[in-house]
């Protein structure tokens, strides 16, 4: 019999993926409104959509520790200063949306001392990136946890889709290096680890090939949303637009566009090798440099960035680092949700 977590956490799972849905919408208006409007203050609507994401990845972790503490199946759960039961995706999502808005209240000091901020390396966005990582990480284990139910599938697709929007972000502030592209690099190992986290969750090839078509309806979204969302809000507030507006939705653009082709190349590879049973530990790192040297090559066919070659070559050899290690955190999940089927049963 299929046993899943409980309601309250399946439906948590849902409300996380809705916070880091807006919160990602909120980040790539705010980012394309510096660029075709340029001030703003912390009250800026594409701003406190961004925090309106946060909120609801926190009110909804707080409230299913509230539940889980008080309920009788509480398997799993990690005990919190020593009387609340936390499950573990919603303790690093409430986190990260904790500390997330006490760092808002930062970026609100940033903004009223030196006005509108149009960097991602200033403290407060870099803060705020990094907590990305933890709200990430939480949101792909509360699907991995329902990973038995095509819903939970599904759901771990659309999750790994929505919060690369996030961590692109915070692979701007890669630091440079010599020879190579590295926010390129950064981009694309984050975008393999993720396909591969999947992969070593699921062990399904039609699992991970449905990141390509969520990771599509989602970068059209985010594409189409931005620049009328920003032209029609600035005539509300009675601005105008710059006169070098580009006329491109600035952050998209910057995504990794071939990733679905990288998805689709990792699920055909995990088929093939499946009926030849050929072992993980040759094959996942072969696939992670196909998929690294496809997501690279993306950069090169639309170069949104200024080309350095010898980011080609690196981009198969950190392609199948971070496919293993993408693999290996996969296979965590995909362990912690045998490890919960067993305690519900204790």
């Amino acid at each position: 019999m299929i046993n899943e977590p409980p309601r309250r956490e399946r439906v948590g799972a849902w409300l996380l993926l809705l916070g880091t849905t807006v919160a990602g919408v909120g980040l790539v208006w705010d980012i394309q409104w510096h660029a075709d409007v340029g001030p703003d203050t912390f009250f800026t609507l594409p701003h406190l959509v961004m925090y309106l994401g946060s909120a609801i990845s926190g009110t909804t972790s707080l409230a299913v520790v509230l539940l889980t503490t008080r309920a009788a199946d509480r398997a799993g759960a990690i005990t919190v200063l020593r009387v609340f039961r936390a499950p573990l995706p919603f303790l690093l999502c409430g986190t990260a949306a904790a500390v997330g808005l006490l760092y808002g209240l930062a970026d609100l000091w940033w903004h009223t001392v030196y006005g509108f901020d149009v960097t991602p390396t200033s403290p407060p966005h870099v803060a705020m990136s990094l907590m990305s990582l933890f709200d990430t990480v939480g949101l792909t284990l509360a699907f991995m946890l329902m990973r038995r139910s095509a819903s939970g599938r599904f759901g771990l697709a659309a999750a790994v889709a929505t919060s690369l929007a996030s961590l692109v972000f915070l692979a701007y502030s890669t630091p440079p290096l010599p020879g190579v592209h590295s926010v390129v690099l950064a981009i694309t190992a984050v975008a393999v680890i993720l396909v591969a986290a999947t992969a070593g969750a699921l062990r399904s090839p039609k699992a991970v090939a449905m990141i390509a078509a969520t990771y599509a309806v989602v970068q059209v979204v985010l594409w189409v949303f931005p620049m009328p969302a920003t032209k029609l809000y600035a005539e509300s507030l009675g601005l105008g637009l710059r006169d070098y507006v580009v006329g491109v939705p600035v952050m998209p653009i910057t995504f990794p566009m071939a990733t679905p082709l990288a998805a689709l190349a990792f699920a055909a590879g995990m088929h093939f090798a499946a009926r030849r049973n050929w072992a993980p530990r040759t094959t996942v790192p072969v696939l992670g440099a196909v998929a690294g040297t496809l997501v690279a090559l993306g950069y090169f066919v639309v170069p949104v960035f200024e080309p350095e070659p010898l980011t080609l070559v690196a981009g198969p050899v950190v392609g199948a680092l971070a496919a293993w290690i993408g693999w290996q955190l996969g296979s965590v999940g995909r362990a912690a949700s045998q490890e919960s089927k067993e305690l519900s049963h204790v």
